[in-house]
């Protein structure tokens, strides 16, 4: 992959969101372009299975929306170009993602929140912590940033990448990075390194 820089902003809290107090895992990056160039590659049909996956649906406000293989939806917000609002539905569970770019200079900066309704007792939260979101969304932006330097599909470079040294690297330094994270919110240090570990070998494909 031509580019694995870390993203610049990582952050995990809790907040009332629907009425109900949700974890929230928060990841942004800085891009020395367009907003618009930006824009169109993250809500584009014609774009998004370059650096993502294979979408479907209406993708205008209101409409739904079906990543194949993974989420679909409903689109509750989307002004062009600086923000969209979507239900993430996958395997039975709700949950929303937030996404916003904001002009600086001659800069973007794009950020993304993922609003979770994790309860204190949810086993997938207990084994994996915030890293199981934060590393899948790291990811995506490792994909983003290498489409928007290329102009090219990065999918089957990055599937290969991702079991090599240097992409498993890569998911051991970030899954690590949101355990600090979630030490600073609070979390046992060992706990959350343990979460990180169990995080790391499900995206390198070593759980037993």
């Amino acid at each position: 992959m031509q580019d694995i820089a870390e993203v610049d902003l990582r952050e995990y809290y809790k907040a009332p969101h629907e009425g109900k107090t949700c974890r929230i895992v928060r990841i942004g990056k800085t891009y020395q372009m367009d907003i618009n160039r930006i824009w169109e590659a993250i809500t584009q049909e014609n774009h998004i299975p370059n650096w993502f996956l294979p979408i479907s649906g209406d993708l205008t406000e209101g409409g739904n929306y079906d990543l194949v293989g993974n989420a679909s939806g409903k689109i509750l917000v989307c002004k062009a170009p600086h923000e969209f609002k979507i239900t993430w539905e996958f395997m039975g569970d709700v949950s929303w993602v937030a996404v916003s770019l904001e002009e600086e200079n001659n800069s973007t900066n794009l950020i993304l929140s993922h609003i979770m309704n994790y309860g204190e007792g949810d086993p997938f939260w207990a084994k994996y912590g915030p890293g199981a979101t934060g590393v899948g969304w790291g990811l995506c932006f490792l994909g983003l940033t290498n489409y928007l330097a290329t102009s090219t599909s990065v999918v089957e470079e990055g599937k290969i990448w991702i079991g090599t040294d240097e992409g498993r690297t890569f998911l051991k330094s970030d899954a690590e990075s949101w355990a600090d994270v979630h030490i600073a919110t609070g979390e046992d240090p060992e706990t959350a390194r343990n979460m990180a570990d169990e995080t790391y070998k499900f995206y390198a494909g070593l759980s037993g």
